[in-house]
């Protein structure tokens, strides 16, 4: 029975001893380690990459004429391509592109720049005329700057 008592206190003092070591080494009460996860690449999600707009220069058109005199246009525009290849195919067309603006803008008549739905079939049909002078590249759409009717 001594026997049982003396390896029954050898055991209660490793216990306690164990337990001790832990707590004090940090081991047995410390917060697990975070676990750092693999990093994500982020693209930014900013503004489209500006190679893909040419701002044109700006451009006076006389309008189909009037009782009182041609009526001119005053025009700026920035023209948006789906890739940079297709901005380098319209600087190096710009004579060609200016053409298609004065000659599709000047048979216009002021009553066609009146109202939102006749904006739209301007920019439409100009972006059409443009991507036939440019082809096979394209144009994805025109933004009208400023357009003013003196």
């Amino acid at each position: 029975m001594k026997g049982k008592i003396i390896v029954a206190i050898i055991a209660l003092i490793m216990l306690v001893g164990g337990a001790a070591a832990g707590y004090f080494g940090g081991a047995m009460f410390a917060p697990p380690k975070p676990v750092k996860p693999p990093p994500v690449e982020v693209k930014p999600e900013g503004p489209p990459d500006r190679s893909l707009f040419y701002d044109m220069p700006q451009m006076l058109v006389a309008l189909q004429g009037t009782k009182d005199g041609s009526p001119v246009l005053q025009l700026s525009v920035t023209i948006q391509c789906p890739t940079s290849d297709d901005v380098d195919t319209l600087k190096s067309y710009l004579p060609r592109v200016l053409d298609v603006f004065q000659s599709y803008a000047g048979r216009m008549r002021v009553e066609d720049f009146r109202g939102s739905e006749n904006l739209e079939k301007f920019r439409k049909g100009l972006i059409q005329s443009l991507a036939e002078a440019i082809k096979p590249s394209k144009v994805d759409t025109v933004l009208f700057q400023h357009l003013t009717i003196r």
